[in-house]
């Protein structure tokens, strides 16, 4: 069972979601090791289906935003709206018919569907605002005629804007280009791209935007189909640039962008660079294999900026996982690693991790020698319960620093040889006394702080940067996210073939 938990299911709920991922994990069984070309593209980049919203339901928000609206009322506003919080945060906001604006300056228009025939009614209407600073506009398909109206708006106030998420939003290499050539003489410190088809040809205007902005801190390029080639040129040329002068980069999402062995070959050569300041990293999904793991290897013994490495579903099995823990261990600044399992790796056509005992002495001297490791995900490996038992009780009982551990097998407790059925009940004995462990730890790092909070909230901040996350915060996909949860709301993945909608957008 994994210890580390950050949901507040009930337990029925969860047991069947965890026999559910060991029965997928186990079908797909270890990766071959070979990449096609089409996973060297990187997974879809569409949208989620959307319909694009009239006029007249963004009105009110508009309205709002170019009266210099901010999370209150303007006197004597007759415009329909809400007040209310973030749940947890307690963060006041303003909401409108489509549309949320909070206290700390974020406006959420996330899946309200702008689309091409709306995105200048909202860049009108913010020209006249001084209030937003968080431009949220996730799955919103605003395609070409977007980018040239976020183009020209940052041209006209490169100074207003800290925050750009504009995840699904069929933005193309050509789109990109002029968003970028903006941004790099701007002041935002964070470009969320998530979800559009970038493309391999965006890749000289991704290391423009790197190399030229002076306050870029977060990009986001998940999923955007930069390719095994793309993100290999793009490295290629970070290294080629000017050695003596870092990058202001610190934390690069490449999430199911179709990163291989000659992608983690140029990363390779970057990590270990004078220029490199990454403190985040983020691979899953991707078709590394155990090559291009073992090709990081190199540049993971002499990093010492890195603090989080996400290599979830990248098809390693323990002959690479052994390789990549020695090289991590001893690490000076790593807090959080991932080689567990993503959600999404089947519908993003990526390839489950197989770490099997041939990395356990590794991952065990990897826990000791790490100083600074505050979380560790090994969920549904391939390690048997005698593996899993020594790493806990050798590893784990013996950490000062770890404080987040997700620890699950694929292999089931029934049909079990004698030494395994003796390791379960192990397990179990053990297993209060690893809680303890680590609960101690979090009362050493986290003083005064609640357990419950740390697993609810502090974890998030363990995997990704508080100060950046923060600022992408939508409640509309936090509600969307719960309601599927709860199995009230269907997630709608595909495109009805017969749908015209993305056509329209694309020629927009």
């Amino acid at each position: 069972m994994a210890i580390l938990q950050t949901n507040s299911q009930p337990e029925d709920e969860i047991i069947s979601a965890k026999n559910n991922m060991i029965t997928r994990v186990k079908a797909q069984g270890p990766w071959h090791q070979k990449a096609t070309s089409l996973e060297l593209k990187g997974a879809s980049a569409l949208p989620m289906p959307v319909k694009i919203a009239t006029p007249e339901s963004l009105i009110p928000c508009f309205d709002h935003i170019r009266k210099n609206g901010t999370f209150l009322p303007l006197p004597g506003e007759d415009q329909k709206f809400s007040l209310d919080e973030e749940p947890y945060h307690h963060t006041p906001y303003i909401e409108f018919e489509k549309g949320v604006i909070y206290r700390d300056r974020r406006v959420d228009l996330c899946k309200m569907v702008l689309g091409p025939t709306n995105i200048d009614g909202l860049l009108d209407s913010l020209e006249s605002n001084e209030f937003i600073e968080h431009f949220l506009l996730g799955n919103n398909i605003i395609g070409p005629a977007g980018c040239r109206r976020i183009s020209k708006f940052l041209q006209d106030y490169p100074e207003r804007m800290d925050t750009w998420y504009l995840a699904g939003n069929c933005i193309d290499a050509v789109g990109f280009g002029l968003m970028a050539s903006s941004w790099a003489k701007s002041s935002a410190t964070n470009v969320w791209l998530k979800r559009n088809p970038l493309g391999p040809d965006s890749a000289q205007n991704v290391a423009m935007l790197i190399q030229n902005s002076k306050t870029l801190r977060t990009l986001d390029l998940d999923q955007t189909q930069i390719g095994d080639e793309g993100v290999a040129s793009l490295f290629d040329i970070l290294c080629g640039g000017d050695s003596a002068t870092p990058i202001t980069l610190r934390h690069l999402y490449l999430n199911a962008g179709g990163v291989g062995p000659k992608a983690a070959k140029s990363i390779n050569r970057f990590l270990h660079s004078p220029r490199c300041q990454l403190e985040s990293l983020y691979l899953s999904m991707n078709p590394l294999g155990d090559a291009g793991v073992i090709l990081l290897t190199e540049a993971l013994n002499r990093n010492t900026t890195l603090q989080r490495l996400m290599l979830g579903s990248v098809g390693m099995t323990g002959a690479g996982a052994e390789i990549l823990f020695k090289s991590l261990a001893g690490h000076p600044n790593l807090m959080a690693l991932d080689v567990g399992q993503a959600y999404a790796t089947e519908d993003l056509k990526a390839h489950f991790n197989w770490i099997d005992d041939t990395a356990a002495d590794a991952i065990t001297d990897f826990i000791l020698a790490t100083p600074n490791l505050r979380l560790l995900d090994l969920s549904y490996s391939a390690l048997s319960f005698q593996s899993l038992n020594k790493i806990m009780l050798r590893g784990v009982l013996n950490s000062n620093s770890l404080c987040a551990l997700a620890r699950s097998t694929i292999h089931k407790t029934s049909h079990l040889g004698h030494d395994e059925v003796k390791a379960v009940l192990a397990m179990k004995r053990i297993k209060p006394r690893i809680k303890e462990r680590l609960d101690s730890n979090v009362f050493g790092h986290y003083p005064g702080m609640d357990l419950n909070d740390f697993h609810s909230d502090e974890i998030r901040w363990l995997k990704g940067p508080k100060e950046d996350l923060r600022k992408i915060d939508s409640v509309y996909r936090n509600r969307d996210a719960g309601l599927q949860r709860r199995g009230l709301k269907r997630l709608n993945k595909w495109w009805h073939s017969d749908d015209q909608t993305l056509d329209v957008v694309m020629n927009s």
